[in-house]
């Protein structure tokens, strides 16, 4: 079987054709932080905390969502790739707000890079909480907008996605229906995967 030579943070290793560069880096114990990443489900790259540096690449890459190539050449830890994933974790981190909770999976992430706090503000006007189920309960002052809920809600009934655009956009059932219009199943997905814990059991 054909196979794609790379090298990563100076390793070279051999990998299918179509692997991902997170899914080849921890092949080799490469540590890559993810949040929106949902092993089996479809990619969305939306929070780029996986980004890394490709040489030859004027702009930094996500890794769950960028194929090897023969030759590439990946750096995970570089200065720049850090100090740009505490950025974006500080945007994160400013959406998430600080919700007390010791097992929250935002704020263990934020310590693992080393960001204590966020520079940056989300407007309390932005939150908006029209979330229609008589199931979950939702506290959106804490969604990030990872999407992990509606990759989950995808693989069983596909109910959920995202309404509004930009400083307005929030997790809805499809075409704003009620959790009871809709062919939602119950089955918990979304809550078990939010790693903000802005879905909960109602």
């Amino acid at each position: 079987m054909q196979r794609v030579t790379l090298t990563i943070d100076g390793k070279q290793i051999s990998v299918r054709p179509g692997t991902t560069i997170l899914k080849a880096a921890r092949s080799v114990g490469a540590s890559i932080p993810t949040l929106c990443h949902l092993p089996g489900r479809r990619t969305r790259a939306v929070c780029r905390i996986c980004v890394v540096a490709v040489q030859g690449s004027a702009r930094l890459v996500p890794a769950c969502a960028t194929p090897v190539s023969e030759g590439m050449q990946v750096d995970t830890q570089a200065a720049d790739v850090v100090a740009v994933r505490r950025t974006l974790m500080e945007f994160i981190l400013a959406e998430h707000r600080d919700c007390g909770d010791p097992d929250c999976q935002i704020e263990r992430l934020a310590a693992e890079l080393g960001v204590g706090q966020s520079r940056f503000h989300a407007p309390e006007s932005t939150r908006r909480n029209v979330f229609p189920s008589d199931f979950v309960s939702v506290l959106s002052q804490r969604c990030v907008h990872c999407d992990r809920c509606i990759e989950a809600c995808a693989a069983d009934r596909n109910v959920l996605a995202r309404s509004g655009h930009g400083a307005t956009v929030q997790v809805d059932f499809a075409d704003g229906e009620s959790s009871r219009e809709t062919a939602c199943s119950v089955c918990g997905d979304c809550v078990s995967v939010c790693p903000a814990g802005g879905l909960i059991p109602a």
